[in-house]
Protein backbone atom coordinates (compact mmCIF):
# COMPACT_ATOMS: atom_id res chain seq x y z
CA UNK A 1 0.00 0.00 0.00
CA UNK A 2 3.13 1.98 -0.62
CA UNK A 3 1.51 5.73 -1.36
CA UNK A 4 -1.70 5.48 0.49
CA UNK A 5 -1.26 6.38 3.70
CA UNK A 6 -5.12 7.02 4.84
CA UNK A 7 -5.54 3.36 4.05
CA UNK A 8 -1.95 2.04 5.47
CA UNK A 9 -2.71 4.02 8.56
CA UNK A 10 -5.28 2.39 10.23
CA UNK A 11 -3.20 -1.17 9.73
CA UNK A 12 -0.30 0.18 10.73
CA UNK A 13 -1.65 1.67 13.92
CA UNK A 14 -3.56 -1.69 15.11
CA UNK A 15 -0.27 -3.43 14.28
CA UNK A 16 1.96 -1.30 16.69
CA UNK A 17 -0.69 -1.37 19.55
CA UNK A 18 -0.67 -4.46 19.72
CA UNK A 19 2.87 -4.83 19.47
CA UNK A 20 4.63 -1.43 21.00
CA UNK A 21 8.09 -3.54 21.59
CA UNK A 22 8.46 -4.00 17.73
CA UNK A 23 10.79 -1.31 15.96
CA UNK A 24 9.42 -2.72 12.64
CA UNK A 25 5.85 -1.66 13.47
CA UNK A 26 6.56 1.15 15.17
CA UNK A 27 8.63 2.72 12.21
CA UNK A 28 6.07 1.78 9.40
CA UNK A 29 3.36 3.16 11.55
CA UNK A 30 5.46 6.46 11.96
CA UNK A 31 5.57 6.13 8.23
CA UNK A 32 2.19 5.92 7.34
CA UNK A 33 0.85 9.03 8.99
CA UNK A 34 -0.83 11.66 8.21
CA UNK A 35 1.30 14.15 6.08
CA UNK A 36 2.32 16.94 8.36
CA UNK A 37 1.81 15.24 11.45
CA UNK A 38 4.15 16.61 14.32
CA UNK A 39 7.48 14.59 14.97
CA UNK A 40 6.94 15.75 18.63
CA UNK A 41 3.24 14.77 18.85
CA UNK A 42 4.96 11.26 16.93
CA UNK A 43 7.79 10.72 19.65
CA UNK A 44 5.48 11.40 22.74
CA UNK A 45 3.31 7.84 21.74
CA UNK A 46 6.20 5.81 21.70
CA UNK A 47 7.92 4.10 24.46
CA UNK A 48 11.14 5.46 26.09
CA UNK A 49 12.84 1.95 24.57
CA UNK A 50 11.79 2.60 21.19
CA UNK A 51 13.33 5.87 20.82
CA UNK A 52 16.90 4.23 21.77
CA UNK A 53 16.51 2.51 18.75
CA UNK A 54 18.56 4.09 15.70
CA UNK A 55 15.58 2.93 12.89
CA UNK A 56 13.11 4.86 15.02
CA UNK A 57 15.53 8.14 15.16
CA UNK A 58 16.22 7.67 11.91
CA UNK A 59 12.33 7.67 11.06
CA UNK A 60 11.39 10.27 13.08
CA UNK A 61 14.11 12.31 11.11
CA UNK A 62 12.33 10.95 7.86
CA UNK A 63 9.55 12.97 8.74
CA UNK A 64 10.77 16.19 9.95
CA UNK A 65 12.72 16.45 6.77
CA UNK A 66 9.06 15.80 5.02
CA UNK A 67 7.56 18.73 7.44
CA UNK A 68 10.36 21.10 5.86
CA UNK A 69 12.19 21.05 9.82
CA UNK A 70 15.92 20.46 8.50
CA UNK A 71 16.95 21.30 11.78
CA UNK A 72 15.15 18.30 13.20
CA UNK A 73 16.45 16.20 10.42
CA UNK A 74 19.93 16.78 10.97
CA UNK A 75 18.85 16.04 14.34
CA UNK A 76 17.28 13.15 14.57
CA UNK A 77 19.60 11.36 12.26
CA UNK A 78 22.76 12.53 13.95
CA UNK A 79 21.15 10.77 17.07
CA UNK A 80 20.88 7.13 15.31
CA UNK A 81 24.16 7.56 13.92
CA UNK A 82 25.22 8.14 17.47
CA UNK A 83 23.06 4.78 18.15
CA UNK A 84 24.60 2.53 15.08
CA UNK A 85 27.81 4.40 13.96
CA UNK A 86 28.87 1.64 11.17
CA UNK A 87 25.25 1.50 9.58
CA UNK A 88 25.17 2.65 6.18
CA UNK A 89 21.95 4.14 6.25
CA UNK A 90 23.08 6.07 9.84
CA UNK A 91 25.79 7.76 7.78
CA UNK A 92 23.64 8.52 4.72
CA UNK A 93 20.88 10.12 6.27
CA UNK A 94 23.20 12.24 7.96
CA UNK A 95 24.97 12.99 4.93
CA UNK A 96 21.47 13.99 3.54
CA UNK A 97 20.50 16.18 6.35
CA UNK A 98 24.11 17.92 5.96
CA UNK A 99 23.67 19.35 2.31
CA UNK A 100 20.09 20.10 2.43
CA UNK A 101 20.50 23.72 2.59
CA UNK A 102 22.47 23.17 -0.60
CA UNK A 103 18.72 23.04 -2.39
CA UNK A 104 18.72 26.64 -1.55
CA UNK A 105 21.93 28.30 -3.46
CA UNK A 106 20.78 29.57 -6.65
CA UNK A 107 21.92 27.90 -9.96
CA UNK A 108 24.32 25.24 -7.88
CA UNK A 109 24.42 23.14 -11.12
CA UNK A 110 25.66 25.84 -12.73
CA UNK A 111 28.50 27.59 -10.53
CA UNK A 112 29.28 24.46 -8.40
CA UNK A 113 30.26 27.49 -5.97
CA UNK A 114 30.01 26.24 -2.23
CA UNK A 115 28.96 29.13 -0.10
CA UNK A 116 31.73 29.18 2.73
CA UNK A 117 29.15 28.42 5.53
CA UNK A 118 28.29 25.12 3.89
CA UNK A 119 31.81 23.96 2.94
CA UNK A 120 32.71 21.85 6.51
CA UNK A 121 29.18 20.32 6.63
CA UNK A 122 29.64 19.28 2.36
CA UNK A 123 32.95 17.90 3.38
CA UNK A 124 31.68 15.70 5.74
CA UNK A 125 28.90 14.35 4.24
CA UNK A 126 31.30 13.44 1.30
CA UNK A 127 33.52 11.52 4.05
CA UNK A 128 29.88 10.10 5.37
CA UNK A 129 29.10 9.02 2.08
CA UNK A 130 32.21 7.62 0.89
CA UNK A 131 32.38 5.22 4.20
CA UNK A 132 28.85 4.26 2.96
CA UNK A 133 29.52 3.29 0.16
CA UNK A 134 32.41 1.26 0.65
CA UNK A 135 29.99 -0.33 3.43
CA UNK A 136 27.25 -1.10 0.55
CA UNK A 137 30.07 -2.46 -1.57
CA UNK A 138 32.18 -4.58 0.89
CA UNK A 139 28.46 -6.32 1.95
CA UNK A 140 26.99 -6.68 -1.20
CA UNK A 141 24.15 -4.46 -0.90
CA UNK A 142 25.00 -1.74 -3.55
CA UNK A 143 21.77 -2.06 -5.34
CA UNK A 144 19.52 -1.00 -1.89
CA UNK A 145 21.79 1.82 -1.00
CA UNK A 146 22.50 2.95 -4.73
CA UNK A 147 21.40 6.11 -4.12
CA UNK A 148 24.43 7.04 -1.79
CA UNK A 149 26.46 6.62 -4.71
CA UNK A 150 24.14 8.70 -6.98
CA UNK A 151 24.53 11.61 -4.18
CA UNK A 152 28.30 10.97 -3.70
CA UNK A 153 29.00 11.17 -7.54
CA UNK A 154 26.73 14.81 -7.54
CA UNK A 155 28.88 16.12 -4.35
CA UNK A 156 32.04 15.30 -5.66
CA UNK A 157 31.32 17.11 -9.10
CA UNK A 158 30.44 19.94 -7.34
CA UNK A 159 33.49 20.35 -5.59
CA UNK A 160 35.89 19.72 -8.57
CA UNK A 161 36.70 16.27 -7.36
CA UNK A 162 36.19 14.77 -11.16
CA UNK A 163 38.23 11.52 -10.61
CA UNK A 164 36.85 11.09 -7.29
CA UNK A 165 33.58 11.34 -8.59
CA UNK A 166 34.73 9.03 -12.03
CA UNK A 167 36.19 5.78 -9.79
CA UNK A 168 32.87 5.80 -7.82
CA UNK A 169 30.44 6.11 -11.51
CA UNK A 170 32.62 3.30 -12.48
CA UNK A 171 32.17 0.72 -9.54
CA UNK A 172 28.40 1.77 -9.24
CA UNK A 173 27.65 1.58 -13.07
CA UNK A 174 29.73 -2.20 -12.14
CA UNK A 175 27.22 -3.42 -9.71
CA UNK A 176 23.95 -1.69 -10.65
CA UNK A 177 23.83 -0.60 -14.85
CA UNK A 178 20.68 -0.40 -15.19
CA UNK A 179 20.09 2.37 -12.56
CA UNK A 180 19.09 5.65 -14.31
CA UNK A 181 20.87 7.99 -12.31
CA UNK A 182 24.30 6.36 -12.92
CA UNK A 183 22.97 6.29 -16.69
CA UNK A 184 22.41 9.93 -16.65
CA UNK A 185 26.27 10.74 -14.96
CA UNK A 186 27.28 8.27 -18.11
CA UNK A 187 26.21 10.09 -20.43
CA UNK A 188 27.41 13.70 -19.12
CA UNK A 189 30.46 12.11 -19.12
CA UNK A 190 30.84 10.72 -22.41
CA UNK A 191 29.27 14.17 -23.75
CA UNK A 192 32.04 16.21 -22.36
CA UNK A 193 34.59 13.59 -23.60
CA UNK A 194 33.02 14.43 -27.01
CA UNK A 195 31.06 11.24 -27.68
CA UNK A 196 27.64 12.46 -28.25
CA UNK A 197 26.70 9.57 -29.96
CA UNK A 198 27.18 7.41 -26.98
CA UNK A 199 25.65 9.93 -25.08
CA UNK A 200 22.21 9.60 -26.86
CA UNK A 201 22.30 5.99 -26.65
CA UNK A 202 23.03 6.01 -22.82
CA UNK A 203 19.81 8.39 -22.43
CA UNK A 204 17.36 6.42 -25.00
CA UNK A 205 17.93 3.49 -23.00
CA UNK A 206 16.67 4.51 -20.19
CA UNK A 207 12.72 5.01 -19.34
CA UNK A 208 12.08 8.96 -20.13
CA UNK A 209 10.11 8.65 -17.11
CA UNK A 210 12.98 8.71 -14.73
CA UNK A 211 14.86 11.62 -16.55
CA UNK A 212 15.11 15.05 -14.92
CA UNK A 213 15.08 18.61 -16.92
CA UNK A 214 18.59 18.36 -17.05
CA UNK A 215 18.47 15.01 -18.71
CA UNK A 216 16.15 16.36 -21.74
CA UNK A 217 18.41 19.12 -21.97
CA UNK A 218 21.27 17.20 -22.47
CA UNK A 219 19.53 14.57 -24.64
CA UNK A 220 18.53 18.22 -26.80
CA UNK A 221 22.09 19.23 -26.87
CA UNK A 222 23.12 15.66 -28.45
CA UNK A 223 20.78 16.25 -31.33
CA UNK A 224 22.06 19.07 -32.18
CA UNK A 225 25.68 17.79 -31.88
CA UNK A 226 24.66 14.98 -34.02
CA UNK A 227 22.90 17.56 -36.65
CA UNK A 228 19.38 15.11 -35.41
CA UNK A 229 16.53 17.91 -36.67
CA UNK A 230 14.08 15.05 -36.66
CA UNK A 231 15.63 14.17 -32.75
CA UNK A 232 16.10 17.57 -31.88
CA UNK A 233 12.73 18.79 -32.92
CA UNK A 234 11.52 15.54 -30.82
CA UNK A 235 13.71 16.38 -27.55
CA UNK A 236 13.07 20.04 -27.45
CA UNK A 237 9.34 19.58 -27.68
CA UNK A 238 9.96 16.74 -24.64
CA UNK A 239 12.04 19.09 -22.83
CA UNK A 240 9.06 21.86 -22.60
CA UNK A 241 7.12 19.22 -20.37
CA UNK A 242 9.84 17.94 -18.27
CA UNK A 243 10.09 17.59 -14.47
CA UNK A 244 12.23 18.49 -11.92
CA UNK A 245 14.25 21.70 -13.40
CA UNK A 246 15.96 23.91 -10.82
CA UNK A 247 15.38 27.10 -12.99
CA UNK A 248 12.98 29.63 -12.66
CA UNK A 249 9.80 29.58 -14.32
CA UNK A 250 10.82 32.68 -16.57
CA UNK A 251 14.03 31.65 -17.17
CA UNK A 252 12.77 27.93 -18.05
CA UNK A 253 10.10 29.12 -20.84
CA UNK A 254 13.25 31.14 -22.75
CA UNK A 255 15.71 28.09 -22.24
CA UNK A 256 13.27 26.05 -23.82
CA UNK A 257 12.01 28.28 -26.36
CA UNK A 258 15.15 28.82 -27.48
CA UNK A 259 16.00 25.22 -27.88
CA UNK A 260 12.60 24.67 -29.73
CA UNK A 261 14.02 27.84 -32.47
CA UNK A 262 17.30 26.09 -32.56
CA UNK A 263 15.69 23.06 -33.40
CA UNK A 264 13.54 24.17 -35.86
CA UNK A 265 16.35 26.14 -37.67
CA UNK A 266 17.88 22.58 -37.91
CA UNK A 267 14.89 21.33 -39.06
CA UNK A 268 14.84 23.36 -42.29
CA UNK A 269 12.91 26.59 -40.74
CA UNK A 270 14.49 30.20 -42.27
CA UNK A 271 17.29 30.88 -39.70
CA UNK A 272 16.82 34.56 -39.74
CA UNK A 273 12.99 34.77 -39.60
CA UNK A 274 13.30 32.19 -36.48
CA UNK A 275 16.12 34.19 -35.00
CA UNK A 276 13.99 37.47 -35.29
CA UNK A 277 11.22 36.11 -33.91
CA UNK A 278 12.22 34.96 -31.24
CA UNK A 279 14.28 37.96 -30.12
CA UNK A 280 10.83 40.08 -31.05
CA UNK A 281 9.04 37.67 -28.59
CA UNK A 282 11.73 37.86 -25.39
CA UNK A 283 13.64 41.20 -26.01
CA UNK A 284 14.97 41.30 -23.09
CA UNK A 285 16.16 37.57 -23.13
CA UNK A 286 20.03 37.14 -22.58
CA UNK A 287 19.48 33.27 -22.27
CA UNK A 288 17.62 33.42 -25.50
CA UNK A 289 20.50 35.47 -27.54
CA UNK A 290 23.38 32.61 -25.67
CA UNK A 291 21.70 29.64 -26.72
CA UNK A 292 20.54 31.28 -30.59
CA UNK A 293 24.31 31.95 -30.54
CA UNK A 294 25.39 28.45 -29.94
CA UNK A 295 23.80 27.31 -32.88
CA UNK A 296 24.65 29.36 -35.59
CA UNK A 297 28.15 28.83 -37.55
CA UNK A 298 31.34 31.08 -36.69
CA UNK A 299 30.62 32.95 -40.26
CA UNK A 300 27.14 33.84 -39.23
CA UNK A 301 26.25 37.69 -39.27
CA UNK A 302 23.68 37.70 -37.20
CA UNK A 303 26.46 36.33 -33.69
CA UNK A 304 27.63 39.71 -34.15
CA UNK A 305 24.31 41.37 -33.76
CA UNK A 306 23.70 38.76 -30.71
CA UNK A 307 26.78 39.51 -29.22
CA UNK A 308 26.46 43.10 -28.96
CA UNK A 309 22.77 42.85 -28.13
CA UNK A 310 24.21 40.59 -24.98
CA UNK A 311 26.96 43.06 -24.25
CA UNK A 312 24.17 45.91 -23.95
CA UNK A 313 21.62 44.07 -21.47
CA UNK A 314 24.39 42.73 -19.50
CA UNK A 315 24.92 46.42 -18.22
CA UNK A 316 21.57 45.41 -16.04
CA UNK A 317 21.04 43.38 -12.99
CA UNK A 318 21.58 40.00 -13.95
CA UNK A 319 20.59 36.61 -12.62
CA UNK A 320 23.17 33.70 -12.04
CA UNK A 321 22.19 32.13 -15.07
CA UNK A 322 21.77 35.17 -17.14
CA UNK A 323 25.55 36.29 -16.09
CA UNK A 324 26.50 32.77 -16.79
CA UNK A 325 25.27 32.53 -19.95
CA UNK A 326 26.30 35.92 -21.16
CA UNK A 327 29.93 35.36 -19.84
CA UNK A 328 30.19 32.12 -21.65
CA UNK A 329 28.95 33.99 -25.25
CA UNK A 330 30.89 36.66 -24.88
CA UNK A 331 33.94 34.24 -23.93
CA UNK A 332 33.89 32.42 -26.50
CA UNK A 333 32.79 35.49 -28.97
CA UNK A 334 36.62 36.97 -27.91
CA UNK A 335 35.32 39.38 -25.74
CA UNK A 336 37.34 38.48 -22.91
CA UNK A 337 37.74 41.57 -20.68
CA UNK A 338 34.46 41.89 -19.97
CA UNK A 339 33.49 37.65 -20.21
CA UNK A 340 36.02 38.08 -17.26
CA UNK A 341 34.19 40.97 -15.35
CA UNK A 342 30.91 38.79 -15.56
CA UNK A 343 32.85 35.57 -14.48
CA UNK A 344 34.08 37.37 -11.26
CA UNK A 345 30.96 37.47 -8.98
CA UNK A 346 30.32 33.60 -9.86
CA UNK A 347 33.69 32.55 -7.81
CA UNK A 348 34.59 33.41 -4.42
CA UNK A 349 38.56 31.47 -3.89
CA UNK A 350 37.77 28.19 -4.94
CA UNK A 351 39.13 26.68 -8.56
CA UNK A 352 35.29 26.09 -9.59
CA UNK A 353 34.45 26.51 -13.58
CA UNK A 354 33.69 30.35 -13.21
CA UNK A 355 37.17 30.91 -12.05
CA UNK A 356 38.82 29.17 -14.40
CA UNK A 357 37.09 30.67 -17.37
CA UNK A 358 37.99 34.06 -15.97
CA UNK A 359 41.59 33.32 -14.97
CA UNK A 360 41.76 32.26 -19.35
CA UNK A 361 39.78 35.20 -20.00
CA UNK A 362 43.23 37.07 -19.03
CA UNK A 363 45.12 35.67 -20.83
CA UNK A 364 46.82 37.90 -23.04
CA UNK A 365 47.23 36.23 -26.32
CA UNK A 366 45.16 33.83 -27.88
CA UNK A 367 45.15 31.79 -31.33
CA UNK A 368 41.90 33.31 -33.77
CA UNK A 369 38.56 31.51 -32.74
CA UNK A 370 40.18 30.13 -30.03
CA UNK A 371 37.05 30.45 -27.81
CA UNK A 372 34.82 28.91 -30.07
CA UNK A 373 36.48 25.87 -29.97
CA UNK A 374 34.97 25.40 -26.75
CA UNK A 375 31.78 22.76 -26.70
CA UNK A 376 29.44 23.54 -23.48
CA UNK A 377 27.74 20.52 -22.19
CA UNK A 378 24.35 21.80 -20.96
CA UNK A 379 23.00 22.77 -17.90
CA UNK A 380 20.15 23.72 -16.42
Amino acid sequence: MEGKRDEAEPIATAAFKDDQSSARNASIWIDTLASGTAVADIEAQLPPELTASADIQLHLGLRARENGDDAGHLAYAEAALRIEPDDWRMMSSVAEALVQPLAAVEALGITHEIPGPLRKDVDRAIRLMQSAWTKLVEQDSSFQGRHVAANLISLLGMLGRDIEAEKILDQALLANPDYAAYGIFEARRLAANGDWVAAAKMLDSLPESELPFDAFLLRTHAAFQMKDAQAAIAWSNKLGVAEGADVPPAERIELVEAMQVQAAILGGVERDTAVTAAIEKNPNSIVVRSILFDGLAQDDPLRDRLVSEIEALAQSELSVRERMHAAETLYVSGHYSMAADLYAPLHQKTDNFALQRRLQAFEPCRSPGRGSQIVRVPSA
